[in-house]
């Protein structure tokens, strides 16, 4: 039994009965032309909620995602973490931002925001390793169909070779050491 409540609830997108006859009009003459409105209105629908699913993949959640189904269970303790910690960080940076539309400039701005060290590197070993490990987990979304093209792949490295650390102990550091070695005793003390 159809209520006036039920046919009230089925009408409510149609405003007037001449905008009805208008629209099955309009769905007459996509239907003559060979396009079935049904199937084109479950396409918009699965388009649309592609769309949403992708503006709501952001890049925090594919660093959780690689974080627990890849570096935990291939790569040491040490290693996740720090794995982690890289990624919150990018995570912070591109925020509620979403993961398809990243470009390679927004990875350029990421690894350009350095901080004087005291090695003199300015930086740029930290910003070479975030390149590294945002590299890695946007070649994992990649490979898993998480997106579709990877924006860091042709991003050059702000660091090419690793410095070398040209620090000596000064004396009182020597003595301290002997001093611990004694401390120690056999075996690991006298080697």
């Amino acid at each position: 039994m159809v209520t006036r409540l039920h046919l009230t609830r089925r009408c409510s997108g149609v405003p007037s009965v001449a905008e009805a006859r208008e629209r099955a009009r309009a769905s007459i003459l996509k239907a003559r032309s060979g396009v079935h409105p049904v199937k084109e209105r479950q396409q918009i629908e699965a388009a649309r909620k592609a769309h949403s699913a992708a503006n709501a993949f952001t890049f925090g959640k594919l660093a959780g995602r690689y974080v627990e189904e890849y570096t935990e269970l291939n790569t040491k303790p040490s290693s996740v973490y720090e794995t982690r910690r890289l990624l919150t960080r990018v995570a912070q940076f591109f925020g509620d931002y979403p993961l398809h539309d990243v470009k390679k400039a927004d990875v350029i701005e990421l690894i350009s925001d350095r901080r004087p060290n005291r090695y003199g590197t300015s930086g740029l070993v930290s910003a070479t390793n975030l390149l590294v490990v945002v590299r890695k987990a946007l070649k994992w979304a990649v490979a898993h169909d998480l997106i579709a093209a990877d924006p860091p792949l042709n991003v050059p490295k702000p660091l090419t070779k690793k410095p070398t650390r040209d620090r000596v102990l000064t004396n009182p550091e020597i003595v301290s050491f002997w001093r611990g070695c004694d401390e120690i005793g056999y075996p690991f003390g006298p080697l």
